[in-house]
């Protein structure tokens, strides 16, 4: 036998020994390592699931909605109010123009009661400017310019799902929620958000900090949205 036939040999069982080692080690010696208990509790029998993709996804979004958060923050005043009766009312403004022109609910300044803007914690004077019933809005300007506002989300744009949270400021914390946009017309925009008394006129923002309107919270706790297009259309703006 010539040396080249030799190693034709040895190249062919080679590949023999190959195919049946793959074969008993997939139908034979994988099954019984899943079962033997000191291999089991590795679940070796479940395929591989690869998390880094999604887990860099949400890190992402999580720093996004941070970063969003606190510059909206930016854009809230807060409202406190002692009605003709004794109760206090303390709920949120939007700033709409760096000239001092800030957007509430009526709620959150009942006629006769004596109320108080705080921006940056400091009480600042201010004047009524309107009073709106139909959409239940109260306009005022305060003393102060150069103020943080923020840019006007596009209503044409909005979207079933779209991800928001609003954002209060009460004289002693500020609070935070966040969900989705379950169902919208052009005079409402409804939310899977629950929330209490304390969010009432809180503004809501899309992930991007672009204001959508201030929030109205149902007594079971459901928050509803007064867009933004009707605070321009009250306002002027």
């Amino acid at each position: 036998m010539t040396a080249m036939n030799t190693n034709v040999i040895k190249l062919i069982l080679l590949f023999l020994a190959t195919a049946v080692f793959a074969v008993f080690a997939n139908q034979i010696l994988w099954p019984y390592l899943v079962e033997v208990p000191l291999f089991a509790k590795y679940k070796l029998d479940q395929n591989l699931i690869y998390l880094t993709e999604k887990q860099e996804i949400t890190i992402q979004e999580n720093k996004a909605l941070k970063n969003a958060v606190e510059k909206a923050a930016k854009t809230v005043v807060s409202i406190k109010s002692t009605t003709a009766k004794g109760a206090v009312i303390e709920e949120s403004g939007l700033i709409l123009a760096s000239d001092g022109l800030v957007a509430m609910l009526s709620d959150s300044m009942p006629v006769g009661a004596k109320t108080e803007v705080m921006i940056d914690g400091e009480v600042t004077p201010f004047q009524v400017l309107k009073r709106d019933k139909e959409s239940n809005l109260v306009l005022v300007k305060v003393e102060k310019t150069n103020l943080t506002t923020a840019s006007y989300f596009p209503m044409e744009n909005l979207q079933l799902g779209e991800r928001i949270f609003l954002v209060g400021n009460l004289s002693a914390k500020k609070i935070v929620n966040e969900g989705i946009v379950r169902s919208f017309t052009a005079d409402l925009i409804e939310t899977n958000i629950i929330d209490n008394a304390e969010a009432v006129s809180s503004p809501v923002f899309d992930i991007e900090g672009n204001i959508l309107g201030l929030s109205q919270v149902a007594k079971d706790g459901r928050v509803t949205v007064l867009p933004v297009a009707k605070i321009k259309a009250v306002s002027g703006l």
